[in-house]
This record gives C-alpha cells, sequence and structure tokens, in this order.
C-alpha cells in the first residue's frame, strides 16, 4: 500500500467519477482504475458500488475514507512541526561561555539582539545541564595567550587584570597605583586556573610574595570578601564587572600588565546554522572592544 494509492482514492471518492478524478490527477484513467482495484485487492474488501460510469463510495470506503484522512493530517502535522522544529534550530544559537558576562556580554549580546531581534542566544556555562556536546554552536572564551585566527576561531577584544580594593581603601584613589604598593596587603585569589598562573606571575614581577588569606572558585565570591575589607584581588577588568560598586575600587596598575583575549570559536565538526554565522560574524567586525581603541565600560550605559 502507498501513500499515492491513498490520495487516489481520496481523489476518486470526491469526485464520484474515475474520469473526473483523472483529470484532478493528471494521470491517465487507466492507471488510476488500477491503483483503485490494487488497494481494494490489498484490503480485501470494495470501497465504491459500481454504477455504470459512477462509483459511489460504501460504508467501508466512507468508515476508510476517514480513517485515511486522519492519517494525512497527522502526516501534515509531523511535517509543519518539523519544519517549524528546524526553522527554529536555525535562529536559535547554543552559545558556551566559559567566562563571566559581565559588561561585556552584556553589552554584546544587547547589540547583537538589537540587530537580528529574531535570533535566539542560549548561553550556557560549564557543567550545566543546559548543553551537550552535539548542541553547542559556539564556544566564547578568555585566553591569557595569544592565539591565532582561524575561519572558526577568531579574537573580539581584550581586558586587562586590575587591582581590586575595597573602596575605604588607603589607597584606593592613589594616583598611580603600582601592584608593589600592596605588597604587605591581604590578598584572595581565584583556584588554579590559567588566570591565577598569570596572577601570580604579576607578584613575581612586582617582586615579592603575597599573603593569601582565601582561595575561592567563584569569583564573586572573592568580591563579596574584598567588600567586607578582608583583602584585596586582581581582578578582570570587564567580565568580573557589571555595574559600578560603590564598595570597589577597581585600579588599572602603573607597574605590571597582564591581559587576556577575548576569543570566540565554532567547535570542529560543526555545520553553523545561519544565525550562528551572523554571530560569528558580528563579533568578527566588532569594535568596542578591540585592542586599538579600548573603552572605559564603566561609560556605557
Amino acid at each position: 500500500m502507498e501513500l499515492r494509492q491513498l490520495n487516489y482514492f481520496l481523489e476518486i471518492a470526491r469526485c464520484g467519477t474515475m474520469s473526473e478524478a483523472a483529470k484532478c490527477l493528471h494521470v491517465s484513467q487507466p492507471a488510476l482504475s488500477s491503483a483503485l482495484k490494487d488497494l481494494e485487492k490489498e484490503l480485501g474488501f470494495p470501497l465504491f458500488d459500481r454504477q455504470g460510469k459512477h462509483l459511489k463510495i460504501n460504508n467501508y470506503g466512507t468508515y476508510y475514507a476517514q480513517r485515511v484522512r486522519n492519517i494525512f493530517a497527522t502526516l501534515d502535522d509531523a511535517s509543519t512541526t518539523i519544519q517549524n522544529s528546524i526553522k527554529d534550530r536555525e535562529q536559535t544559537i547554543y552559545c558556551l561561555v566559559n567566562l563571566p558576562i559581565g559588561r561585556v556580554g552584556k553589552i554584546i549580546f544587547r547589540d547583537f539582539y538589537q540587530a537580528h531581534p529574531e535570533i535566539k542566544i542560549r548561553i550556557g556555562f560549564k557543567k550545566t545541564e543546559l548543553f551537550n556536546d552535539s548542541s553547542i554552536d559556539m564556544v566564547i572564551f578568555g585566553s591569557t595567550e595569544e592565539l591565532s585566527s582561524t575561519k572558526s576561531r577568531i579574537s573580539f577584544g581584550s581586558e586587562n587584570f586590575v587591582a581590586v580594593l575595597p573602596s575605604n581603601h588607603p589607597l584606593a584613589t592613589k594616583d598611580p597605583l603600582y601592584l608593589r604598593d600592596l605588597r604587605n596587603e591581604n590578598w584572595i585569589i581565584g583556584e588554579a586556573s590559567p588566570m591565577r598562573t598569570c596572577v601570580e606571575e604579576m607578584f613575581s614581577q612586582a617582586g615579592f610574595v603575597p599573603k593569601i588569606v582565601g582561595e575561592m572558585q567563584l569569583y564573586t565570591d572573592i568580591l563579596q570578601l574584598v567588600k567586607a575589607d578582608i583583602g584585596c584581588t586582581i581582578g578582570a577588568e570587564y567580565t568580573w564587572f557589571d555595574n559600578e560598586d560603590k564598595e570597589l575600587s577597581i585600579r588599572r596598575l602603573a607597574d605590571v600588565q597582564r591581559s587576556r583575549t577575548f576569543y570566540a570559536e565554532i567547535p570542529e565538526g560543526i555545520v553553523p546554522s545561519q544565525a550562528t554565522q551572523y554571530f560569528f560574524s558580528f563579533l568578527k567586525n566588532y569594535k568596542r572592544f578591540s585592542r586599538s581603541k579600548q573603552e572605559n565600560l564603566s561609560n556605557i550605559s
């Protein structure tokens, strides 16, 4: 049994004659007649009562026609659902973010959404249930090492590592501020990571071994301890902060500078959707966080 046979059957039932149905279907009358006979033979019962050239659908045919219409309706619904799903997937970006979003992410995603309001970006982090490996369209991450740009990986900005002090600290407004000025302070730093390695190099270059009183996994916890006047930290200038915080003094250092670069990468083996291509191109041409023109994000609304 084929869908073509079922379609022929419904058209014969609608038209009432073989010749009219053949004309509507753009097939020959013998071919249509043969298809109907094959269908009735396979079913084991007639679908029509023959009255000369006219065909009158019988009780078997009436019942069977309703079931066939239900089948076609189900197929149409499945096709529509799949097409909508494909369209939705093409307009959705699953973006794995391996660094805090902060002001960088807030501004980038806002600007992109204003340009492409029809596209949805689903943002996830490592070890969350939002993504599995097969659903990731793009990875955004930071690196303290310079990585080469490729067709699937581009850089779109950078940020400095800065000293973060309680706002009431005696050196909070010192200008310029040197890292060596803070050699006698208590320090709160993150757990082992490329950023921590970079921070340890900053201490070494400044010529002292820090007195570490706390090691935290989350940068938000580190900042809370700084606010509590337990110690100072080295933080990421843009991604660690969203809005201005009156409890903190965020200071670039005059003697020791380190930074990390923001990268976007399409994972190997991924065929990027149209939405992913739009976002990748958007980041590639994004100028707000370029090295050539770093902006003070605290002044950006």
